[in-house]
């Protein structure tokens, strides 16, 4: 059996909230001015990701809701699944929230994102899986964690 040593690793190195959110928006800007839609689109998304986890829920979600109608006019699938799992980290309406992750994982199988796929999980107490489940889970009340997936 590998055992990984620290030094096996790269190191990544940690940014505060102020500097993920300074980041973003300097990427924004970058997108905005090459004309890169998708990538306009999702970091949008992205930003009101993280203005919503730094106490401003109510411009990050109305970020998070632009993202989506400017993916929605490009209809590029794999960022539309992106967009759609930001924004239900946005959302605290449980039912809304399940439904954008549906809807995320729905645009990331057809873009052919593997990121959100089904996988066994040996380890995870509830026998399901990791990927969208494992955001699912995180998100739904204990009652709605039994129902499946659509």
């Amino acid at each position: 059996t590998h055992r990984c040593d620290e030094q096996d690793h790269l190191q990544v190195p940690t940014l505060t909230q102020e500097q993920r959110i300074t980041y973003t928006k300097a990427i924004l800007d970058l997108s905005k001015k090459r004309g890169d839609h998708v990538l306009e689109s999702v970091t949008t998304a992205e930003l009101g990701y993280l203005l919503v986890f730094s106490g401003n829920s109510l411009l990050g979600t109305e970020l998070a809701y632009t993202a989506l109608d400017m993916a929605q006019h490009h209809d590029n699938a794999q960022a539309l699944g992106i967009i759609y799992i930001d924004l239900a980290a946005c959302i605290e309406d449980s039912s809304k929230r399940i439904a954008y992750l549906r809807a995320g994982l729905a645009a990331s199988e057809r873009a052919g994102d593997r990121t959100l796929e089904h996988r066994p999980c040996s380890t995870c107490p509830t026998s399901s899986c990791t990927g969208m489940c494992a955001i699912l889970l995180c998100t739904m009340p204990n009652a709605a964690m039994n129902e499946p997936l659509k």
